[in-house]
């Protein structure tokens, strides 16, 4: 299912330039909106071709905080959620959160989070 749907008409190498520009040719972790934030953000994460991915918040402590996701997932741009909950769905404390997703390909990165309350 679409989100939307853009149609590029033009000529071959200007539409295969705009398509290029669209579809992820490298794995990686976007920034999260907002940061600092309470008590929503969004984490982007951009996928080059369908894979399994986990995207796990962790606390300054280095204990996990709450798994957002551990599955398959197609190619493009994802945007997952983190509510600042637990996996209990209890709130957690104001704090620095740590946002680390690994791939199916043995790629791994971390982003930093804030959280005011």
């Amino acid at each position: 299912m679409f989100d939307s749907l853009l149609l590029v008409v033009g000529v071959p190498d200007s539409v295969q330039s705009h398509v290029n520009s669209i579809v992820p040719t490298d794995f990686s972790l976007g920034d999260n909106f907002p940061n600092p934030f309470n008590p929503t953000t969004t984490i982007p994460i951009y996928i080059p071709e369908e894979m399994n991915i986990s995207v796990e918040v962790y606390n300054i402590l280095g204990q996990k905080v709450q798994t957002l996701h551990n599955g398959p997932v197609t190619l493009g741009k994802h945007l997952f959620i983190w509510q600042g909950c637990d996996s209990a769905g209890r709130s957690v404390p104001t704090g620095i959160y740590f946002v680390k997703t690994s791939t199916s390909t043995g790629i791994t990165s971390v982003g930093k989070m804030l959280l005011i309350k």
